[in-house]
């Protein structure tokens, strides 16, 4: 089964020219970007997602999450590169369209993600997948109190109270990248981003699931799996999560659940 992510440093890839690996239609998009960096993130978490594809199929990959370098893009020729593209649907920030040889695969699912120096790329077969990844940063209270709801803030409180606390500050963002990946996977019937205020986390991680990426100090790509419920304006949604990351930097996978007695619901 196609359920595999990727990560690639920007910081190393910085500089490296990238317009012979985007379809013509990729580049299109690309000419919406106003700024820069955002591009330059986007392109890159495209040829990611792609590299990610073309080395399933080459060969059967056991890694959850894969560490993609400049030069394990070399593995497969720039045209091969073209023959997929991958842009969005309604909006930005949701599923992508998914193109292999100018045919559609609506049964491939994608999702991409960048931040700063860091983006990456999911791919599932025939499920909703989202991926985010997000660097811990302190949020203003009156963001926390307009994208959260009460009963998540009193989780994050609760879970920062008990021994070994959490900072509040890495509890919120893993929430955070929770429920962009909801949205990104199509699940919760979301329209706009701004709706992300309307989505609540209902049913939480557990705290065994956490804490090891809480503790480290250096990136794992070896992740926790667990299952959450995300509630949006059309319902309930259930998710299975892959969870990667340190204490400053996380990455989430979020694929909506395959069948009821998938991965077991935590507390």
């Amino acid at each position: 089964m196609l359920e595999r992510s990727a990560v690639l440093d920007l910081a190393v890839s910085a500089g490296d020219p990238y317009a012979d690996f985007l379809s013509p239609a990729e580049c299109a998009w690309m000419g919406r970007f106003k700024n820069r960096a955002r591009r330059d993130q986007s392109a890159w978490a495209r040829i990611c997602c792609k590299y990610l594809f073309l080395a399933q199929m080459d060969s059967y990959i056991s890694e959850q999450v894969v560490d993609v370098t400049p030069g394990d893009l070399s593995r497969f020729p720039a045209w091969l590169y073209r023959e997929i593209s991958l842009t969005p649907h309604e909006q930005q920030h949701g599923p992508q369209r998914f193109t292999w040889c100018g045919n559609p695969l609506p049964e491939i699912r994608a999702a991409l993600t960048h931040s700063k120096n860091t983006c990456g790329a999911s791919l599932a077969s025939g499920r909703g997948v989202g991926v985010d990844v997000e660097r811990v940063e302190d949020r203003r209270d009156c963001f926390l109190r307009e994208y959260f709801s009460a009963a998540e803030r009193e989780w994050v409180a609760a879970q920062s109270g008990k021994p070994e606390p959490m900072k509040p500050t890495w509890l919120f963002s893993v929430l955070w990248s929770l429920k962009e990946c909801a949205f990104k996977a199509g699940a919760t019937g979301a329209t706009e981003f701004s709706e992300l205020a309307h989505l609540e986390v209902v049913r939480f991680p557990c705290r065994d699931s956490l804490a090891e990426f809480h503790r480290r100090e250096g990136f794992t790509r070896d992740p926790a799996s667990f299952r959450v419920q995300v509630r949006s304006p059309a319902g309930f949604h259930s998710l299975d999560v892959e969870l990667a990351g340190s204490r400053d930097l996380i990455l989430v996978i979020t694929r909506q659940a395959a069948f009821p007695e998938g991965l077991p619901w935590t507390h």
